[in-house]
């Protein structure tokens, strides 16, 4: 069955069932997941290796099946092309939350052990008090630029004191 808008309602979950998954016919893993409570997701699913991937592309009643199927195309062209998008995206929420500030208590940690008493007090108020600007920074995004820009306003203000 071609998944269109008009034949969605078609889809009907057994009795007894919780879901039903549909596929489309004409685009590999393109599919429509019916919940025996309403609703219908838009799926699209692929195997790379031996992990099989199951991402959503949206409500049926928030996309439309053209615009769900075009999407799926798409991930169908990348897919054959041995890209993994549903795992890039799970990497990518993983980087988001790879800030600064929250690697900066583990470095710390690390730190303490090597560094004299007062040496790690003062890498500590300077990465805690001074550096605050870069904490909510992702890592990736901290670059020369952005180091040097701490370093120099920092410098003007004559921050180096407690």
């Amino acid at each position: 069955m071609k998944l269109t808008q008009r034949n969605i309602g078609n889809v009907v979950v057994p009795p007894g069932k919780a879901e039903i998954i549909q596929f489309d016919d004409d685009i590999p893993g393109f599919g429509l997941r019916k919940r025996a409570g309403g609703s219908a997701t838009w799926i699209f699913q692929y195997r790379i290796g031996a992990k099989q991937r199951r991402m959503k592309l949206g409500s049926a009643k928030a996309v439309s099946a053209q615009d769900a199927r075009e999407s799926a195309r798409k991930f169908h062209a990348r897919v054959a092309l041995s890209e993994d998008i549903a795992g890039q995206k799970i990497e990518s929420r993983a980087k988001t939350a790879e800030t600064f500030g929250s690697i900066l208590q583990l470095f710390l940690k690390d730190k303490k052990a090597g560094l004299k008493p007062r040496t790690y007090e003062e890498v500590e108020r300077h990465l805690l008090k001074h550096a605050k600007r870069l904490h909510g920074m992702q890592i990736d995004s901290i670059d020369r630029r952005s180091v040097a820009s701490l370093l120099t306003d920092l410098a003007a203000n004559g921050a180096t004191q407690g």
